[in-house]
């Protein structure tokens, strides 16, 4: 028994070692990682503060946002939504952490880019509950518009792809699902993934049909 103790000592020591030097670089590694950010953030914060005239503003007009007479409240209320943020500056920030913004407009501006960031969100989301439901009541060409637009400003939201994708395999365009998918892969979002083997999975059940 003492001498089996003995064998497997060489052993255990190494494994006992191993983890402590992988431990201690798990450890280092992650100390230079928060220095390193608590760099970039310090930089950040003391970013001044940059001219936004030049951002790319989204634009609401009646020609990219149809409106129907409707007794519908979900509509209706889509369409109140969308006329209050028809006044309000709105930019697509999707995928940027604040510490990017910060460095690349300054810090002092970062208020007003959430705000613009948040109506953006607001945006993609009306539009997307818009355009489905306009689809539900039978307004496919409006729905059509509607979800088109939303993919057009780089909407991140799969229920638009997926509700738009299913308009073109229901008028046989299936070459609308690639552009579709080639809209996605420009997408700066967690959600690209999952939209594009969405879109991917209906394509291929397309075909098949």
């Amino acid at each position: 028994m003492f001498f089996k103790i003995i064998s497997n000592f060489p052993i255990t020591f190494l494994v006992i070692a191993f983890t402590v030097f992988l431990n201690m670089n798990i450890r280092r590694t992650a100390s230079k990682k928060k220095s390193s950010l608590s760099e970039l953030e310090s930089k950040a914060n003391t970013t001044r503060k940059k001219d936004l005239g030049n951002l790319h503003y989204i634009t609401l007009t009646e020609k990219n946002l149809p409106l129907i007479e409707t007794n519908d409240e979900i509509l209706l209320s889509c369409m109140e939504k969308l006329t209050s943020l028809s006044d309000k500056k709105i930019v697509n920030f999707t995928g940027y952490t604040n510490t990017e913004l910060k460095l690349e407009f300054g810090a002092a501006n970062l208020p007003l880019l959430s705000e613009y960031d948040t109506n953006f969100t607001e945006l993609c989301r009306t539009l997307n509950k818009y355009g489905c439901r306009l689809l539900e009541l039978g307004y496919t060409a409006e729905a059509r518009e509607i979800l088109e637009y939303a993919i057009d400003i780089e909407s991140d939201i799969s229920t638009t792809y997926k509700a738009l994708a299913d308009i073109y395999v229901s008028f046989g365009e299936t070459a609308g699902i690639d552009r579709l998918i080639s809209c996605a892969e420009k997408l700066n979002s967690l959600s690209k993934p999952v939209i594009i083997n969405a879109l991917n999975s209906l394509k291929d059940s397309s075909v098949g049909r």
